[in-house]
């Protein structure tokens, strides 16, 4: 597995950040739809977190990667667990997330295309300051190269509890959910995303985006 250092950079950088039930996947699922396996690599936080936490405490890994009750029993104590390894090393996931997602592009995990080198990466889940910071440190990553497109989407509680979100004390109220709130942080995103609709609502916002992105990569 190569390291990030040795990593080649891509053209473009999303990154997607969202609550629960806000429709991150969807929008995730929507550039997959739009950008072809050779091109686009995605990557998530929460994979490396679920993998190693279910092999340290004898876990369904697969259950943890869905909205399953038995991913939402664990989902308080895995997110502690990932806490205290971050007070240690605040990048510890991000380096595992690109590195695997790369190595797993390489072999042709998934039915990706056999190529290591996209000129698109798709963070898939931000959810903490270090999510942005990670990436605009040039001693733990240069994307001096990369032009950084930061996606926010959102959705009023009504349509994420029509969505199955019930409000979850210990869950929704801690950092993984709120820790990019706030109209303080609103410079963060590049572009904001409203999901209360239809799919040719959200399509409509996200075209825009999907030129930008081809313009850069056609570059």
């Amino acid at each position: 597995m190569k390291t990030i250092e040795g990593l080649s950079k891509p053209k473009v950088l999303l990154i997607i950040s969202g609550k629960r039930k806000c429709g991150k996947d969807f929008l995730v699922r929507l550039f997959r739809e739009r950008f072809p396996p050779k091109d686009l690599l995605t990557f998530s936080l929460s994979a490396p977190i679920k993998a190693t936490y279910a092999r340290e405490h004898s876990l369904d890994y697969d259950q943890l990667l869905t909205d399953s009750p038995y991913k939402e029993h664990y989902r308080a104590q895995m997110v502690h667990w990932s806490d205290a390894i971050r007070a240690h090393d605040p990048y510890c996931f991000h380096r595992l997330a690109i590195t695997q997602a790369v190595a797993r592009a390489a072999s042709g995990e998934g039915g990706e295309e056999e190529k290591s080198s996209k000129p698109i990466w798709l963070l898939t889940d931000a959810r903490r300051p270090a999510d942005i910071d990670y990436f605009a440190d040039p001693s733990e990553i240069d994307m001096s190269r990369s032009k950084v497109l930061r996606l926010r989407i959102s959705s009023s509680d009504a349509t994420r509890s029509a969505r199955g979100w019930v409000f979850t004390p210990g869950v929704d109220d801690q950092q993984t959910e709120c820790a990019l709130d706030g109209a303080q942080l609103q410079h963060l995103w590049h572009w904001h995303l409203h999901n209360d609709g239809t799919k040719e609502e959200l399509l409509a916002q996200v075209q825009p985006i999907f030129a930008e992105v081809l313009h850069t990569v056609g570059q």
